[in-house]
């Protein structure tokens, strides 16, 4: 069974994590700075504190097609951490 989300450990410390900065100005990187170098889709999961994050469509079906091995879910890991 192929995983579906992405675990974003993130979504798991006690405070926020502070954002990138753009090494040109030292700011936050902000969403428009992330679509400059990434997929939208990558820039936001990149700046999300969700616990979990959907793994986008596209790279589900690359996965499923070239993976050798399933990718399957860290159960083991997940009742560890509660």
């Amino acid at each position: 069974m192929a995983v579906e989300r992405w675990f974003n450990a993130a979504g798991h410390l006690a405070g926020p994590v502070d954002p990138p900065l753009r090494p040109d100005t030292r700011e936050p990187f902000g969403l428009d700075d992330f679509a400059r170098v990434l997929p939208a889709a990558a820039g936001a999961q990149e700046l999300s504190a969700d616990p979990w994050l959907c793994v986008p469509g596209e790279v589900l079906r690359v996965l499923r097609r070239w993976r050798p091995t399933p990718l399957v879910r860290a159960a083991a890991m997940e009742a560890a951490l509660g």
